[in-house]
C-alpha cells in the first residue's frame, strides 16, 4: 500500500466518524423533542389539562376541562352547567 492511499484512507474514516456522531447527536435531539416537549405540547393544546414536569403526567380534570370552557363547575352533583344571562332570555335588561 503507497504512503498517499493510507493517508486518503484515514482522512476518509475520520469523515465518517464525524458524520456519524453527527447523526448520533440528531437522533439524541429527536428523541428528546419526542420524549419531553413533545407531549407536553400536545396536553397543554387540551383546554383545562395541566403538566406536571418532573413526573410527565398530563392531567385533564372535569372541573378544569369545565371552567376552561367558560362553564360553571357543580361539585357535589359533578356536573358542569352553561352560565346563562337571565336578561338575554327573557328580553328585558336592567
Amino acid at each position: 500500500m503507497s504512503r498517499r492511499y493510507r493517508a486518503q484512507r484515514n482522512v476518509l474514516t475520520v469523515m465518517l466518524a464525524g458524520v456519524a456522531t453527527f447523526v448520533a447527536i440528531c437522533a439524541a435531539l429527536w428523541w428528546y423533542a419526542a420524549a419531553v416537549y413533545e407531549p407536553q405540547k400536545t396536553c397543554l393544546a387540551n383546554p383545562g389539562a395541566e403538566w406536571f414536569p418532573k413526573t410527565h403526567i398530563c392531567r385533564v380534570t372535569p372541573a378544569n376541562a369545565c371552567e376552561s370552557r367558560g362553564g360553571w363547575w357543580d361539585p357535589q352533583s359533578k356536573s358542569c352547567a352553561r352560565v346563562v344571562y337571565v336578561p338575554s332570555i327573557t328580553g328585558k335588561h336592567p
